[in-house]
C-alpha cells in the first residue's frame, strides 16, 4: 500500500533521524517515537499506522523500531516536537531518582522523556502523574569566563609547543600569563621564538650566591641572576628586548627544577596556572535561588499541571560539570551542602512557586538530594 505524497514527505522527513525506539506517553495516551534529536508524535489520524510499517525501508526504517504492545488509540497524524533530555540532564534525572527514590512520597513506577515542559514524566506506583522539570545550578557569568580563559589558554598552548622544546637544564615548569588576547597569526613564529630564547637566557644566568649583609647590593642584580631558583619560583617580567613577549604577556612565573622531581623528562613544561581565589559559598547559593526563580517566572502561568493533567509538578536544581570545573565551591570552612540549601530554603519560603517541590541536587555530595521548597515527604 503506498501513501499519499502528502505523508510520503513526513516519513522522509523522519528518516533524517535515527529512530530508537518507541514509547507509550503515560500521560496523554499517545505514541511517540524517540530519536536522537526529537519526538515524533503521532496523534488523531486518518491513516493507520500500518501503511507505515508498509512503506519503503529506506523511508521508513522500521527495523529499528520496537513496539510496546498497547491498546488500539486510533489513528494518527505527525508532529514533531523539541523534547530529548540531554546527555547532563538525563545524568542528573537518573542520579537524583536513585538518591531520592521517594522524592514525592512515593516510589516512581516508570518514566519518560517529557513534552519539555516537563523535561521528565512520571507515573507513582499508586498511579499518581507527575512533572519534573531539570534546570542547571551554576552561575552563568562564571562559566563564561572560565570558558574564555580555557580556551584562551588552549589558543597558546597549541601554538607554543613546549612538548616539542628541549628543557633547559635548570628550569621546572614555566607559566603564562597572557593580557587576556590572543597572538596574531603573523607574530606566533616570532611570540615562540622569543619566550624560548629569553628562557635560554634565563637558565644560562648564575644562582645566587651568598650575600654579604654589611654590603650593598648592586643595581639590577636580582636581574642578572636566577632570582627565580627558590621552591616557590619567582615572576619575571622585565621582557626588555622581547617585543612580542611585552606586547601579549604581563608576567611569566618560572619554577626550578631542583624542587620539581616528579616532572618528567619529556612533555609539555610551559603551560598555565591553575585558577584560585578567595571565595563565599554565598555566590553558588544565590546562583540555585536566581535560577530557580528564573524557572519559576518562565511557568507560573503557562499552566502546565492543568495542561498535562499532572497531579504534581516538580523542579529539580542539579549541579553539573561545568559548575565544578568554572564555578567557586558550594561549600566551605563551615558551610556544607545542607547549610547552602537551608539558605536556599529561607530565600523560597515566602514566595509562590507553580512547583509544588522544589530540590537542589549535587552529585558530588554525600547526601546528594536536598529539598528546599513545598511540602516534604516522610
Amino acid at each position: 500500500m503506498s501513501l499519499s505524497p502528502w505523508r510520503e514527505r513526513r516519513v522522509q522527513a523522519l528518516t533524517l533521524h535515527s529512530i530508537t525506539h518507541v514509547q507509550h506517553d503515560l500521560f496523554s495516551h499517545r505514541r511517540v517515537v524517540t530519536t536522537q534529536k526529537k519526538l515524533v508524535v503521532l496523534s488523531d489520524c486518518k491513516q493507520s499506522f500500518k501503511e507505515f510499517n508498509n512503506a519503503p525501508h529506506d523511508r521508513w526504517p522500521v527495523s529499528l523500531i520496537r513496539m510496546r504492545k498497547i491498546p488500539p488509540l486510533g489513528w494518527w497524524t505527525m508532529r514533531t516536537i523539541d523534547t530529548m533530555l540531554r546527555n547532563d540532564e538525563r545524568t542528573a534525572w537518573v542520579g537524583f531518582l536513585t538518591s531520592a527514590p521517594n522524592f514525592a512520597g512515593e516510589p516512581i513506577a516508570d518514566w519518560i522523556d517529557g513534552p519539555d515542559p516537563p523535561d521528565v514524566a512520571c507515573t507513582t506506583s499508586p498511579g499518581r502523574k507527575l512533572g519534573v522539570e531539570l534546570t542547571k545550578w551554576v552561575q552563568s557569568a562564571q562559566i563564561k569566563s572560565g570558558k574564555d580563559r580555557q580556551r584562551l589558554e588552549q589558543i597558546y598552548l597549541g601554538m607554543v609547543g613546549s612538548e616539542n622544546q628541549p628543557r633547559p637544564e635548570h628550569l621546572g615548569r614555566v607559566h603564562l600569563y597572557p593580557k587576556s588576547k590572543t597572538v596574531g597569526a603573523k607574530d606566533e613564529a616570532g611570540f615562540r621564538d622569543q619566550l624560548f630564547d629569553m628562557l635560554k637566557v634565563e637558565n644560562a644566568k648564575p644562582n645566587p650566591g651568598p650575600l654579604d649583609p654589611n654590603a650593598s647590593i648592586p643595581s639590577n642584580y636580582w636581574n642578572n641572576v636566577q632570582h627565580w631558583n627558590t621552591q616557590q619560583g619567582e615572576p619575571v617580567s622585565d621582557f626588555t628586548g622581547y617585543s612580542l613577549l611585552k606586547k601579549y604577556l604581563n608576567k611569566l612565573w618560572i619554577y626550578p627544577r631542583r624542587f620539581h622531581h616528579e616532572l618528567f623528562a619529556d612533555g609539555a613544561w610551559v603551560g598555565f596556572d591553575l585558577p584560585g581565589e578567595h571565595y563565599s559559598t554565598e555566590c553558588m547559593e544565590w546562583a540555585a535561588i536566581h535560577n530557580i526563580r528564573k524557572k519559576i517566572k518562565m511557568y507560573q502561568n503557562r499552566g502546565i499541571p492543568a495542561q498535562h493533567c499532572l497531579n504534581e509538578f516538580n523542579l529539580i536544581c542539579y549541579y553539573c560539570d561545568e559548575a565544578l570545573f568554572h564555578n567557586t565551591p558550594t561549600t566551605s570552612l563551615g558551610v556544607d551542602f545542607s547549610g547552602l540549601a537551608t539558605g536556599v530554603e529561607k530565600a523560597l519560603a515566602s514566595e509562590a512557586s507553580v512547583f509544588d517541590r522544589i530540590f537542589l541536587f549535587h552529585p558530588y555530595e554525600a547526601k546528594k538530594s536536598m529539598q528546599v521548597y513545598g511540602r516534604k515527604s516522610n
